[in-house]
């Protein structure tokens, strides 16, 4: 779809086997369209989460269509706003509940 009403946006570490068994990120983006149904976007496997590898996923989700987001929702990690907003300057933000009581917990 061209618009999205929100896109979740999460990095997921898993152990993965290669040479040998190191933790790699998978990143997941995960749509809700204007009927409320939510869609798997995009998702790549490799190195290290940061806000450089999301400003990619989002500037490809964009070539492939995706012009328009009304919210964006992901954890606090640093530039990943920044990322956001170039690609999707009129976007909201929000920091996602689960990360929130998480880090609180903490």
């Amino acid at each position: 779809s061209k618009r999205y009403s929100v896109l979740y946006l999460d990095g997921l570490y898993v152990k993965l086997r290669r040479d040998a068994v190191e933790k790699e990120v998978s990143y997941v983006v995960l749509g809700v369209n204007e009927e409320g149904d939510r869609e798997i976007l995009d998702f790549f496997v490799g190195g290290q989460e940061s806000a450089y590898g999301w400003r990619e996923i989002l500037q490809q989700l964009y070539k492939r269509g995706v012009k328009e987001v009304l919210l964006g929702v992901f954890d606090g990690l640093p530039g990943l706003e920044e990322a956001f907003k170039a690609i999707y300057p009129k976007a909201d933000v929000q920091r996602c509940v689960v990360h929130k009581v998480r880090n609180t917990l903490n």
